[in-house]
């Protein structure tokens, strides 16, 4: 959905996504920031559509997996966090191989790691602090 520059004005101003804001960037009526032909700068695109997103109800999860994931397991995945955030869940899968098995989800600030990277830096943690 597009946003008409009034309202992505208003949000910059009132959320701090143009930083510095000023209104010589605005030439007839339409914000001209920098990159982009369609009104607002592209570096900003990141926080827009995450302010979208949450007017919208929607959360992102980023699922990182040693392996690709089934279609059916990324589902499983967002339904999950779905009863977990309360709201709808829009899934972004990755691969890196460096988590050796299992997975990580990242919804905003949170963190769920049930990777074998995970698990043996926290067993190395635990040796290490009964050690001491």
């Amino acid at each position: 959905m597009l946003k008409s520059d009034r309202w992505i004005r208003k949000m910059s101003q009132e959320h701090d996504m143009i930083n510095p804001f000023s209104e010589k960037q605005v030439r007839d009526g339409v914000i001209s920031y920098g990159l982009s032909s369609y009104g607002y700068d592209l570096r900003v695109a990141d926080e827009f559509k995450r302010l979208v997103d949450r007017e919208h109800g929607i959360v992102v999860a980023n699922v990182t997996s040693a392996q690709p994931l089934e279609p059916a397991d990324l589902a499983a995945i967002a339904e999950r966090v779905q009863a977990m955030a309360g709201a709808r869940v829009e899934v972004q899968a990755a691969v890196d191989p460096e988590l050796i098995g299992g997975l990580t989800v990242r919804v905003g600030d949170r963190l769920i790691d049930a990777s074998v990277r995970g698990r043996l830096a926290r067993l190395r943690d635990s040796l290490v602090a009964g050690a001491r």
